[in-house]
């Protein structure tokens, strides 16, 4: 099972820290001086999408912060979906002055949201993100997100398919990367 499994069964996982990287993502949001920060959460069927979500409220809970009604917007790690939940976030009263989306591409949707209302990254609302994809670098201004090592995934499962090819009756392995925070324009 690679990072988006439900991680239930008898096989081995390889995955990054989702937990850690909420929490990551959230922490600085809060250490750059937001309180009043949003989730769009990724589909709650997948574990990471969970974990994320985890690893906000987590952040949040050990800041003493309060996450307001309608602060979290469930996704569904597309663009369409970040764009729906930003302008449902819009709605709120008040609005957040950050927003954690669950991976970047949603957020890529959230800054097409926020500029047909008329508002400005981060100026009026900080965005953070999660994956690093390619694209983020080259938003206006580029995405501060966090770094799934997705290449270092790819090679531990390869190499743990190979092991237990040669060894099917080894233990279940469980291999967890850490993410890493990457700051850029958007907070």
């Amino acid at each position: 099972m690679m990072d988006w499994a439900p991680f239930e069964g008898r096989g081995d996982i390889i995955q990054d820290n989702a937990l850690l990287g909420g929490e990551l993502a959230t922490r600085h949001l809060i250490e750059r001086g937001y309180t009043r920060i949003a989730c769009i959460a990724g589909p709650l069927d997948k574990t990471p999408a969970r974990l994320r979500l985890d690893g906000f409220h987590k952040a949040m809970a050990e800041s003493g912060l309060t996450v307001p009604a309608g602060y979290i917007v469930d996704g569904d790690f597309e663009f369409q979906g970040g764009f729906n939940a930003m302008n449902q976030l819009l709605t709120c009263d008040p609005l957040p002055q950050a927003v954690f989306t669950s991976n970047d591409a949603m957020a890529v949707g959230v800054y097409h949201a926020l500029f047909q209302a008329g508002l400005r990254v981060p100026d009026d609302i900080a965005v953070m993100g999660y994956d690093n994809i390619e694209l983020a670098r080259y938003l206006t201004p580029p995405l501060s997100t966090v770094h799934q090592p997705k290449d270092e995934l790819g090679e531990l499962a390869i190499d743990t398919l190979i092991h237990r090819m040669s060894d099917p009756d080894a233990s279940q392995q469980t291999l967890v990367l850490t993410p890493e925070l990457v700051e850029r324009g958007s907070v």
